[in-house]
């Protein structure tokens, strides 16, 4: 079976999207998709990410090690297994002045 997908890369990994418009109407549901242990994982996420800076702001030389991990998350997001935007997100965290 064919399916209209797009596929881009991002220089470092493959994302894929539907084209929409040559979906057929019927296989589109106008009920969105949420999943509630997603919501609980992103806030047990941030919460991890706060307690991490909080440390990082007390330790010095702990800020300098997960700065330098940051950065290579970011320069190689799939080689991670992570998220480009999130990976940029958290290594901006180290880079604020």
């Amino acid at each position: 079976m064919a399916l209209p997908l797009v596929a881009s890369h991002d220089g470092s990994g493959l994302k894929f999207r539907w084209q929409h418009d040559l979906l057929p109407k019927e296989a589109l549901s106008p009920v969105p998709r949420w999943d509630p242990r997603a919501l609980a994982a992103t806030g047990a996420l941030e919460q991890q990410t706060q307690g991490l800076l909080q440390h990082c702001a007390q330790n010095p030389d702990e800020f300098v090690k997960v700065a330098e991990i940051a950065q290579r998350f970011a320069v190689d997001p799939a080689a991670h297994g992570l998220d480009p935007a999130i990976a940029r997100r958290f290594a901006s965290m180290f880079l604020q002045e």
